[in-house]
């Protein structure tokens, strides 16, 4: 078998996204070398002047009563785009609206605006002269929400710069700054969702490596591998077996009172620089999802496989694609108080859950539990995955103590059970394994809005290995 790898750090090739508006260096974060010279970070965004918004605010609102729907739809566009500025009076009206239409309206506009939100990800600030690197990453990282770590060499870098961000996309100011330093985020800790990012030289952001930054996910072309392969039976040899692998890392930006269910990332087209097609939209590639069972994951790497490349290709001339995110927008908590009747149900969405009585095992307690739901909900396949982590649901005793979810994981050894109730709905049955004492009550953490989010991607001229 014939391996061949390209590793980060590909040169000459041009990153895909947003060019950076900074100074004195203006060019995109990653497509220049550390400057020696340079010793500040600038990037402003242009300044908001929206004199009296309140006033067009409650003018808005006001006209979303209006008879006439042009003025309606006219009022909601002004409104979602004001965005967070217009929450709390649309928030505040909302409980006072006297008709359904408006209440459909302000809520209509409400979720537009957290979509813009968790699609947006967070825009940070930091005014700092001189400051050491690991601090200055350390405070971007704390107004996103995330937990830095630095590898050694890092912790004892002396170097300082002066920064001056305003209002500026989390991963573009990291990619700015891992352009000048050559300090960004690694691939270390994945697997784990309460681990820190770790930040080290020769990260994700590394000199000429792809990236492409969206909002509240940066997508990094990582590695290229050409697999050629033979596979033997036992009565004849099998026909050849070649494929190029593009191993990509998505860096997500996690918002702790919100979820995400799955991520995944799909390349739709693929074109060499002898014009060949290694994939198309016809036949996607796509890589697999993944259902968090934490608040805090933010390093998914995923692996797509493409066609084999013509001979003497140097590049993929076109690599495009997308990465898709199912998540929460919001959290409601519902309890549950009548375990011990063997007869508890709830309704979250379009899942029915029912409890069984709890049984008393040998040193635990036993809890079954069952979810019916349509057989296409892709809300009750990720609230199962959810279950398995244990985040999902939690029980407590009759004075009100925490029980843990012990045993070899959460489902009984006769596993997870997914039968047919009737036309068109699944049930899937659990058996939790309970320990510190009887279980009376339970609380289900369960989203209260989803939002499914699009974040296409290009990369250009990606080096495919020789």
């Amino acid at each position: 078998m014939r391996v061949a790898a390209i590793a980060r750090g590909f040169m000459g090739t041009a990153l895909a996204g947003m060019a950076l508006a900074t100074l004195p260096l203006d060019q995109a974060a990653g497509a220049a070398p550390p400057h020696p010279q340079l010793r500040s970070i600038i990037m402003l965004a242009k300044p908001r002047h929206r004199p009296n918004e309140a006033m067009r605010i409650a003018a808005w609102i006001h006209d979303l009563s209006s008879q006439r729907y042009t003025t309606r739809e006219h009022a909601q566009k002004h409104l979602i785009a004001a965005g967070d500025a217009a929450v709390p009076a649309l928030s505040d009206m909302l409980h006072v609206a006297r008709t359904p239409q408006v209440q459909t309206d302000i809520s209509t506009a409400l979720l537009a605006i957290q979509r813009a939100d968790a699609r947006r990800g967070p825009l940070v600030t930091l005014r700092a002269a001189k400051m050491p690197v690991p601090d200055i990453i350390r405070r971007i990282c704390q107004q996103a929400g995330i937990r830095a770590k630095f590898y050694p060499a890092v912790n004892h870098c002396h170097r300082r710069l002066s920064v001056n961000v305003r209002r500026r996309p989390f991963w573009n100011v990291l990619r700015r700054i891992a352009a000048v330093t050559g300090i960004s985020p690694t691939r270390s800790g994945y697997g784990n969702s309460k681990s820190p990012l770790q930040f080290g030289p020769h990260g994700l952001f590394e000199k000429g490596a792809p990236v492409f930054t969206d909002g509240r996910v940066a997508i990094v072309v990582e590695s290229l591998h050409l697999y050629h392969s033979r596979q033997f039976a036992a009565a004849a040899m099998l026909s050849p077996s070649r494929s190029l692998q593009v191993r990509m890392v998505v860096l997500w930006c996690p918002v702790h009172t919100q979820w995400v269910y799955s991520l995944s990332a799909t390349v739709s087209a693929a074109v060499d620089d002898r014009a060949k097609v290694l994939v198309s939209a016809a036949k996607p590639s796509q890589s697999g999802a993944w259902s968090d069972t934490g608040a805090t994951e933010d390093v998914f790497p995923c692996e797509i496989g493409l066609g084999w490349p013509t001979a003497g290709a140097k590049v993929i001339k076109t690599l495009q694609g997308h990465v898709s995110v199912v998540m929460s927008l919001g959290w409601r908590t519902y309890k549950v108080t009548n375990l011990q009747s063997g007869r508890a149900r709830l309704k979250c969405g379009d899942m029915l859950l029912s409890f069984g009585k709890p049984k008393r095992a040998a040193g635990h307690w036993d809890v079954g539990l069952s979810i019916r739901s349509p057989r296409t909900s892709l809300i009750a396949s990720a609230f199962s995955n959810h279950v398995l982590g244990g985040h999902t649901i939690q029980f407590y005793t009759a004075s009100s103590r925490k029980l843990a979810l012990g045993g070899n994981g959460l489902i009984s050894e006769g596993g997870l059970i997914r039968t047919a109730w009737r036309k068109g709905c699944d049930i899937d049955y659990y058996s939790l394994h309970l320990t510190g004492g009887r279980p009376a009550t339970a609380l289900i953490r369960f989203h209260g809005q989803l939002a499914h989010l699009r974040f296409p991607f290009m990369f250009r001229n990606v080096p495919i290995p020789q």
